[in-house]
């Protein structure tokens, strides 16, 4: 089996946060009709809901991966995209839910410390993980006392 390299993972997080932007590139109503559900070494896999929609947004290709490019400030995080007749994948961005929910004072949600490491350099995200608090329940053995030593 093949390992991913780090560059890469931080390369598709990267892709990620600008693919969270797709109604944004594409306008509301084609946003409707299509969603990025893959990106793999600079592509991007779009499903689209029928193949007139699918044709649409090949003709407006050129137009998408600059704007993609734009919203990144990166040119080469995308280089081609893929348009495919699919049944659309579920949104990934969770919806705020509607009981008020706080994280205990001190711990970050995962979105902030993902958010937090891509904007580190590789030196300094490895200090910012060990200076993270750990989940409750790690490296404490019964009654509380660390055995993380």
């Amino acid at each position: 089996s093949r390992a991913i390299e780090r560059p890469e993972i931080l390369r598709a997080a990267r892709a990620g946060l600008v693919l969270d932007e797709w109604t944004e590139v594409v306008g509301d109503f084609l946003a409707a009709k299509s969603r990025p559900d893959r990106y793999d070494r600079g592509t991007v896999f779009v499903a689209v809901s029928g193949s007139a929609w699918a044709q649409e947004l090949r003709m407006r290709k050129d137009e998408i991966l600059e704007k993609l490019r734009e919203i990144a400030g990166e040119p080469s995080l995308f280089i081609n995209i893929r348009f495919g007749v699919r049944a659309l994948p579920v949104p990934t961005q969770l919806e705020a839910p509607d009981m008020p929910y706080e994280l205990p004072p001190g711990e970050l949600s995962i979105r902030e410390i993902a958010n937090r490491r891509l904007a580190l350099s590789d030196g300094e995200a490895e200090k910012a993980a060990s200076s993270e608090p750990s989940p409750p329940g790690r490296g404490q053995g019964e009654g509380g006392e660390d055995r993380s030593a």
